[in-house]
């Protein structure tokens, strides 16, 4: 039986004890927090989605530029995609 370690990746920095600071799409945030969990071994970050944050591809995109090995699970918008276009957003290069 494997193990994995997930974490989850936010747009900017808040909690529920922490009021929302910078940005909206703060990208230091993002790439501190994807390098800071891919060194303490972590091996996923979740992707989430909320009505009131930047699209998850973004966040999913600019954290993968700046880590070498840790995966990301990607909680994409709710209803129905095309194909091609959906196809298109999470092609690799």
């Amino acid at each position: 039986m494997s193990i994995q370690f997930l974490g989850m990746i936010g747009h900017r920095l808040s909690s529920e004890t922490i009021a929302p600071v910078g940005p909206i799409f703060d990208r230091d945030y993002i790439v501190r927090f994807a390098q800071t969990h891919e060194a303490a071994g972590f091996d996923r970050l979740l992707v989430g989605h909320w009505s009131d944050q930047p699209d998850g591809f973004l966040v999913t995109a600019l954290a993968g530029l700046s880590t070498q090995k840790i995966q990301y699970l990607l909680a994409h918008r709710p209803g129905f995609c095309f194909p091609n276009p959906c196809r298109a957003q999470i092609r690799y290069p």
